[in-house]
């Protein structure tokens, strides 16, 4: 009997804990980077870009890329068809002053981020 009430212990205790760990890392609020210090040091790290879009596009399977610039420089955001509306890009134009935070990754030796999070200035 002691031996299941401290399984069950440690099972409710594991979960506890990692929700908390979960929830913490959602609540995480990245530095702001300058779109010109993202470099392919950076593949695979998450950072948080602020800027203007350049240009921006919708492909045919529903991929949204656009173009971001800040004063340093700029960099390819590709939002693919499974995150469009939850990120609400339908309403993004050109123009548009926003905060990506997102993973940098790295396409035909050009980097780009891959939003996880947009936020309207």
């Amino acid at each position: 009997m002691e031996n299941k009430l401290l399984i069950y212990l440690s099972l409710a205790s594991s979960v506890i804990g990692l929700t908390i760990i979960y929830i913490a890392s959602q609540n995480v609020e990245l530095n702001l980077t300058s779109i010109g210090m993202v470099t392919y040091d950076d593949v695979g790290k998450n950072v948080r870009v602020c800027g203007r879009i350049d240009s921006i596009f919708t492909s045919r399977q529903n991929h949204v890329f656009f173009k971001l610039e800040d004063h340093s420089g700029e960099i390819d955001a590709v939002v693919f068809n499974s995150s469009t509306n939850k990120l609400q890009v339908q309403d993004l134009k050109k123009g548009d002053l926003v905060c990506v935070s997102g993973r940098i990754d790295e396409y035909e030796d050009k980097l780009e981020i891959l939003p996880q999070k947009i936020e309207r200035e």
